[in-house]
This record gives C-alpha cells, structure tokens and sequence, in this order.
C-alpha cells in the first residue's frame, strides 16, 4: 500500500491507548529537573505506545528539550522514574539509550553531508562484533560482499519508507530536507528502534517535504515504533499525532487525543491564554 494513502487513511483513526489497555514501551512519572534555582521540568508524566505518534507541544522554555532530553540519556531527572519495556531504567548517556532501542533524529540529524547515502546509513555501525585476523582490532573497512549487502538493505529500508534514490551512492548533501530526514528514520528502523524522538522534524522544510516527513513518521508508527515528535508548528502536529502532550513552565497541564481539542484551542494551551481545557487529567 503506497504510504500516502496508508497516511491518509489512519488520519484521525486511530484508537487511543487509554482505550485499548496497551502497555507502554516507555512510561515516565513525576519527571523533574533543576539548574540552579530554575525548574526547567516539574512532576511530568508521559507515556509512550508502540504504534502511536506523540505529539509534544509548548512555548519556549515549556520543557520540551529537557523532557526530551532525560527521554533519550542527555540528561538525568532529578526526582521521577523512568519505565522501558517493564524495566526501570535509568540511562547514564545517549548511547545506553540508543543501545536499549530509543533512537533521536535531532535538527542536524547526525548525517555527514559529503558521505554517500549508504554510508551514512550504517554510520556508527561498521565492525559492530567483527574482527579482522582474530585481532581485538575492529574492521575498518567493509569486504565487498559487506558492502554490496549493506547497500542492498540501505535502499530496501528507504523503499519501504517511499524514498526512491537512483542509487545508494549519491551523497546526503544532494538530498533534500525531507529526504534527509527519511533517510535518518528509515535507518533507526532498519537497526530496530523501538521508540523514536524526533526534534523539530519540519522545521525550515517546504510544504510537500513537510508531507514526506510526515508520512514517513506515521509509516514509523504502523511498524510498531513508538514515536515522539517535538514541534512549534502545531498543524504539523494535528496531522501526525494521535496524541498531545502539552507543557507549560515545566508542567505537562493536558494529555489530550486526536480530534479532542482544535488547533486553536491547543494554540491557546500553548500561549497560556486560556485554560479552561487544562483540568483534564494528564
């Protein structure tokens, strides 16, 4: 089923998990950090499901980033608990994270532009448990049977997420904006994230890569990542997500469902000028 269409008919379908009884793949609960005398975050919880986009809006300095952050191991919370497929957890870096099965697709997207498509694609990857010569030495280089399969499985996963490149050698500074960031999330599905956090993913980009971006998150979704995405653009928001959470001076004041609220009545949850919505539980 091309994605455009499998987008177009989950938009405002889907069935909340409150509703369902799932179990998150990631729970937060009274989440709280300090720098100093400011509170960035305050007693916030979130939950995340597999096969749900959440949407995590909020003016500047709401808590966004620090939320996120304590999400993916940038930060540590000062008080609350974090909960990753039934485990307590409590990530010392990004990369334990990363290593759990969360993946973060920031702004910059961690791509080297003068490096072709494929070799960004398994960056970070290379002589993962490999040995050259029975030496502790990693390899460095991959074999040519390595890299035919490795470019293989590059352009399967981007086709499956609608990327269609003529060829895996093209370099990431001749795709665009959207297709960047295709690229980067087919590749945390590819290595098997569970969850993805994605920080302001349409930023700078046109209306149809916007569209791309969009679809390939909620083709994320279908595959059973969970999915974060953290933005200022709150229509971008009401198209993907199925859930809002929404932060004001470090607290999460709604948790609200696809459909529940209008944009413009998120948008005044968002600028403080009104909140007559807020008293739903979070």
């Amino acid at each position: 089923m091309e994605l455009e269409v499998l987008m177009e008919e989950r938009l405002w379908e889907s069935a909340s998990p409150r509703q369902e009884g799932l179990q998150a793949i990631l729970s937060g609960r009274q989440l709280s950090k300090r720098y100093g005398a400011v509170v960035s975050l305050c007693e916030v919880d979130i939950d995340v499901y597999g096969g749900v986009v959440l949407g995590l809006i909020g003016d500047n300095g709401a808590g966004k980033s620090t939320l996120v952050k304590i999400l993916v191991g940038a930060e540590q919370a000062d008080q609350g608990q974090l909960v990753f497929l039934g485990e307590t957890r409590r990530w010392r870096s990004p990369d334990a994270a990363r290593a759990a099965g969360i993946e973060t697709v920031f702004q910059d997207l961690g791509l080297c532009e003068e490096l072709s498509v494929w070799r960004n694609f398994c960056l970070g990857r290379e002589g993962r448990g490999g040995l050259e010569n029975g030496t502790s030495r990693k390899v460095k280089r991959f074999r040519k049977i390595e890299r035919r399969e490795v470019r293989d499985d590059c352009m399967d996963a981007l086709l499956e997420f609608g990327l269609h490149l003529s060829s895996p050698d093209v370099q990431v500074k001749a795709l665009s904006g959207g297709e960047r960031q295709a690229l980067a999330i087919a590749r945390a599905a590819h290595f098997g994230a569970r969850m993805l956090v994605l920080d302001e993913p349409t930023s700078a980009l046109s209306v149809r890569e916007t569209e791309r971006v969009l679809t390939t998150v909620r083709a994320a979704a279908e595959r059973g990542m969970g999915c974060v995405v953290v933005s200022h653009a709150i229509g971008h928001i009401e198209e993907v997500a199925d859930q809002v959470l929404v932060l004001q001076h470090g607290r999460g004041i709604m948790m609200t469902f696809r459909g529940e609220l209008s944009r413009r009545e998120l948008e005044d949850l968002v600028a403080g000028r009104s909140q007559a919505h807020a008293e739903k539980d979070v």
